[in-house]
């Protein structure tokens, strides 16, 4: 039986940006979004029923975003044929590098091909709005401006390639965004302005400086888990200039110039530190078919 595979690429939000909280509950936010190249490899093939898989004991079946994700497509199509599902990870769980998006829009992309849906990805962006905030941007993935609740994607031409090391910290923080949104007063509240900047400079062929990266969670993450300050304090003291969160946390990223500094920092952080992180580059899809 013929299966489809692909690869479910991971992010960093250059910016992030909250400008309050809406009527419906959600808040509305800005952001630039750029997939980077740690990767979920995806397995799909046609089966009786709907099944999930994955080499992660913590988010099997039913509890896995990308079960949901093909249940929705299974309505929407009016499909009675099943799907067996399988993920290996390789995006850290619940980092803020967006791996359980990224897993929920490649099997929407690979069931609309293993049906034989043929649904555009306009459609499937709009399926993927209904499954998570952060889906709807991995249908295509590259570098984006990001709008609304995260169901706005506007993408953005982006030929300049950049190298990133990220930091998975060994920390586990349940409900991480829903606690992250929660601290915010109206004082974090801004108008997007730094985006809509940082947008326009890319789109002039600009590239992404640091002044212009922010995340409206940092400052809160680290005061409220002092671990994550200590870890910060790690990666500075190897050399790093400036480290940001990752969406929600309590990923870290941190731009370097090349690939060859990366690779030195990483190994300075796992002998020094034991910290745990990935050398990567941007990439321009959200999944790839393999």
């Amino acid at each position: 039986m013929k299966k489809h595979k692909a690869y479910a690429f991971g992010k960093i939000n250059l910016s992030l940006e909250v400008l309050g909280r809406r009527d419906d509950g959600y808040h509305e936010i800005r952001s630039v979004i750029r997939s980077v190249n740690i990767k979920d490899e995806i397995e799909v093939e046609i089966s009786s029923d709907l099944s999930v898989s994955c080499d992660s004991p913590n988010i099997q079946g039913e509890e896995n975003i990308a079960f949901h994700a093909a249940r929705l497509l299974q309505k929407v199509g009016e499909i009675k044929r099943g799907a067996s599902i399988k993920i290996v990870k390789g995006i850290p769980i619940a980092s803020g590098f967006g791996g359980g998006s990224s897993d929920a829009a490649a099997v929407l992309v690979l069931l609309n091909n293993l049906w034989d849906l043929n649904l555009s990805n306009d459609s499937l962006r709009d399926i993927a709005s209904e499954v998570g905030s952060d889906v709807p941007f991995f249908i295509e993935g590259g570098t984006a401006f990001v709008s609304g609740r995260g169901e706005i994607v506007r993408p953005i031409p982006f030929s300049k390639n950049s190298v990133f090391l990220l930091v998975s910290p060994d920390m586990e923080l349940e409900n991480k965004t829903a606690e992250m949104y929660s601290l915010l007063t109206p004082l974090d509240f801004t108008k997007g302005g730094l985006s809509r900047k940082l947008e326009a400079r890319i789109r002039q062929g600009g590239d992404a400086p640091s002044q212009l990266l922010f995340n409206v969670f940092q400052e809160i993450a680290i005061k409220t888990h002092p671990k994550l300050m200590g870890i910060v304090d790690s990666i500075k003291d190897c050399g790093a200039r400036e480290v940001f969160l990752a969406g929600s946390g309590p990923g870290l990223f941190i731009p370097i110039k090349d690939l060859g500094t990366a690779g030195i920092l990483k190994i300075l952080l796992q002998h020094k530190y034991k910290i745990r992180s990935f050398v990567v580059q941007t990439c321009d899809v959200g999944s790839a078919i393999k």
